[in-house]
């Protein structure tokens, strides 16, 4: 019989980072661990066929909430026992969409040929929990799922949660190509370092360094100018110690 893949907590990875830094630099011995995607993870995914159009929104400005993560470290298993920090180390995105349409609005910073004035793309916001907020914030989740438009102040108090702002509160994800009427799928990776993805991404400053014990990250699908935003899948993968 063939031997079941690995599944490593936050114990295994504890230990494995703490062997790689006694022959190596510490941050060489996280690169490592980055790479080949060795540790615990907070998995969401949605498959699930959306048609966003710009003319849904007011003033052609339309976002739909597609997917909110699990709270980071949901099950954690701590090296240092209880009390001690979960940190994350890297997120991975993985998104199959496509947009039409395209404008000369100057509003997003260039991506290149393919994708400067897409105006369909995607942002990562990450959402913080109000203490106490466990039975509420598993509520937010429920709610938060394909509900259209960008959450509100009013509407994540509600649900004890708050949104993280760190001096813009969203970060530009992926935009997809210029009038593809064809699925493309779109991987981005971002660490405590740099991030890196397939063309039209950002790279994600500050994004995995602010995200703490019990967050949430919650993917916005938009659409600006009319144009239409085409969203088959998303998942979310949050790599911590």
């Amino acid at each position: 019989m063939g031997s079941k893949p690995s599944k490593p907590n936050g114990l295994d990875s504890q230990l494995v980072r703490g062997i790689l830094a006694t022959h190596l630099p510490l941050e060489l011995a996280d690169e490592i661990l980055g790479d080949v995607m060795y540790g615990p993870k907070i998995c969401a995914s949605e498959h699930k066929h959306i048609e966003l159009s710009a003319s849904d929104g007011r003033d052609d400005d339309a976002s739909w909430r597609y997917l909110v993560t699990p709270p980071l470290g949901s099950h954690a298993s701590r090296l240092g026992g209880e009390g001690s920090a979960i940190k994350a180390r890297m997120v991975r995105f993985r998104i199959c969409s496509y947009g039409q349409g395209g404008s000369s609005q100057p509003e997003l910073p260039s991506r290149g040929i393919e994708h400067d004035g897409a105006y369909s793309w995607f942002e990562a916001i990450i959402l913080r929990p109000i203490p106490p907020a466990e039975e509420k914030s598993n509520s937010f989740r429920k709610h938060a799922r394909g509900n259209p438009a960008s959450p509100s102040s009013s509407d994540l108090s509600t649900y004890g949660t708050t949104l993280f702002d760190d001096g813009g509160a969203k970060w530009v994800l992926q935009c997809n190509t210029i009038a593809s009427d064809t699925p493309m799928d779109h991987e981005i990776i971002w660490t405590r370092g740099n991030g890196c993805g397939n063309g039209g991404n950002e790279s994600g400053a500050r994004f995995v360094a602010a995200l703490q014990e019990g967050d949430r990250v919650a993917v916005i699908a938009r659409a600006k100018f009319p144009r239409v935003n085409y969203v088959e899948s998303i998942q979310v993968d949050i790599y911590y110690d």
